[in-house]
């Protein structure tokens, strides 16, 4: 039987250090390869959140339950009708939901928009001539929320009454706040 020699032990010292230097290298490739992942999953997260709230701002410009009107039903754009806003508000302090007048009655009172607006808060401020308290038209917040994405719109304000000859318009912005 043949000893090994010195020369084969060396070979053989040579080639576990080589494979345990490999799998080194495998392990921090992977080790940064996980963490990039992490970072783009993050950053794509946050993108469809912004992409969200957008969206959900696109949509409350256009619901109409709060467009502005001509007078035959052609809309006029970014203007939010106040005395729409105005039985919604009326309806929400009645009914005493969060919803501001956007819920269906059922056995528990829910968001009739929920798939239209998700959980999200919306809010319409009054800018010129006057500062008003913000209007919330619709509080869906998530409560366990971990990140919010605001996004504001700049609208006009058309408030009317049957005894004026011209209806006066104001600036304000709709604040969207969306929750993940």
């Amino acid at each position: 039987m043949k000893h090994p020699t010195r020369k084969g032990q060396a070979q053989m010292t040579e080639t576990i250090a080589i494979i345990f230097i490999f799998f080194v290298l495998v392990l921090f490739g992977l080790l940064f390869y996980s963490r990039y992942q992490k970072v783009s999953l993050q950053q794509e997260a946050e993108e469809i959140l912004a992409t969200k709230a957008m969206e959900i701002t696109v949509r409350t410009l256009f619901l109409p339950e709060l467009l502005c009107t001509k007078g035959e039903a052609e809309p006029e754009e970014n203007c939010v009708d106040m005395a729409k806003v105005e039985v919604l508000k009326e309806r929400s302090e009645e009914d005493g939901t969060k919803y501001g007048g956007f819920f269906r009655e059922g056995k528990r009172k829910e968001a009739y928009y929920f798939d239209l607006l998700s959980n999200s808060r919306i809010t319409l401020q009054e800018v010129f001539p006057e500062a008003e308290e913000p209007i919330v038209l619709y509080d869906n917040a998530k409560k366990d929320w971990t990140k919010m994405e605001p996004t504001y719109f700049v609208v006009s304000l058309k408030d009317w009454e049957p005894d004026w000859p011209e209806p006066r318009y104001r600036f304000g912005y709709l604040k969207v706040e969306v929750y993940s």
